[in-house]
């Protein structure tokens, strides 16, 4: 799994902005630059076109793991894979750290951040051309 993420973060270099919603992973491949959700559509398609299981995971990360119920935080929405090798295994191809399993409703990772999953999907758009070459 490392060595797929290290091969697309090579190849997508992760910039705010660079894409829109509606950008596929192939335009993102093509412009060799994206955000978290294009790096993430590019990471399955070539772990499902290597027979690895894997899906698509938004969430929204809080900076305040400590925030009292009520108080306003500005929040940023996120995405990541997980992928199956005998259990759901959850990787960020955006930044290479883990992380946390979709069947938690919430987990605290590093020191400073807590997640809450908000979706998880086993869908991802069709399969760029590039991902049947990569092998």
């Amino acid at each position: 799994m490392d060595a797929v993420s290290a091969y697309v973060r090579a190849h997508v270099t992760y910039l705010p902005g660079a894409t829109s919603v509606e950008a596929t992973a192939q335009e993102a491949w093509d412009l060799g630059e994206g955000v978290c959700q294009d790096l993430t559509h590019v990471t399955i398609g070539l772990l499902r076109e290597l027979g690895i299981p894997a899906r698509y995971v938004s969430c929204y990360l809080f900076p305040l793991s400590d925030a009292e119920v009520g108080e306003v935080v500005a929040g940023q929405s996120h995405a990541w894979i997980e992928y199956f090798s005998g259990a759901w295994t959850g990787m960020d191809p955006t930044t290479a750290f883990p992380r946390p399993s979709a069947t938690s409703s919430w987990a605290t990772v590093e020191t400073t951040t807590t997640w809450h999953l908000s979706r998880v999907s086993t869908r991802v758009r069709p399969l760029p051309v590039w991902a049947s070459s990569w092998r």
